[in-house]
């Protein structure tokens, strides 16, 4: 990567609208801690989604969201005055949009499959796409997930449905990143 190019995180939020009981934890309180670690790395998050849009997800008012730690609730606050995040989720972009040669990570919300399988509305290529250039791939609620070792490839794959995930799973990426991309980023938050 040009140390000229921005650091961008894909967000993928992979939620199917015709499938309800599968988008249980859709929810932005699993999106939006993560959306600020990213963006306060400080880094540039591009949301996607299958079909582009606004995703089948729900917006958990930030109120709602006692069960949850500090951090999410704050993030939620964060969001809940955030014009620009509110936004970026409602326009998000298609899969077919998407360079993998633009992004650092994916992260992914709400997968559900064999990750070599081809039958998620254009899912699998992105993400096999990040593995095969040895960019990391988080998974987080990866319902019914079915995945060897070997599937990750010459990649890295992190996969999470604790409360904790989505926050552990950023954090884990921003470390990785700045790793690997070192002194072409700035200065990064411990």
């Amino acid at each position: 990567m040009d140390q000229n190019f921005p650091v961008r995180f894909l967000m993928i939020i992979a939620g199917d609208e015709d499938d309800a009981i599968r988008n249980h934890r859709l929810d932005i309180t699993r999106i939006a801690s993560a959306y600020y670690l990213f963006r306060d790395m400080p880094a540039e998050v591009v949301l996607a989604s299958p079909g582009g849009g606004f995703p089948a997800i729900t917006i958990t008012p930030p109120d709602h969201a006692g069960a949850h730690s500090t951090a999410v609730r704050t993030a939620m606050l964060r969001f809940q005055s955030d014009r620009a995040a509110r936004e970026d989720i409602a326009d998000t972009l298609r899969l077919d949009q998407i360079a993998v040669c633009d992004f650092v990570a994916a992260f992914c919300v709400g997968f559900s499959s064999h990750i070599w399988n081809d039958e998620s509305r254009g899912l699998i290529p992105v993400l096999q796409a990040f593995l095969a250039e040895k960019k990391p791939v988080a998974l987080i609620d990866a319902d019914d997930l079915q995945i060897t070792a070997n599937d990750a490839g010459r990649g890295l794959l992190i996969i999470g449905s604790s409360d904790e995930s989505p926050s552990l799973a950023a954090c884990a990426m921003i470390r990785i990143v700045k790793e690997k991309l070192g002194p072409r980023l700035p200065p990064l938050p411990d």
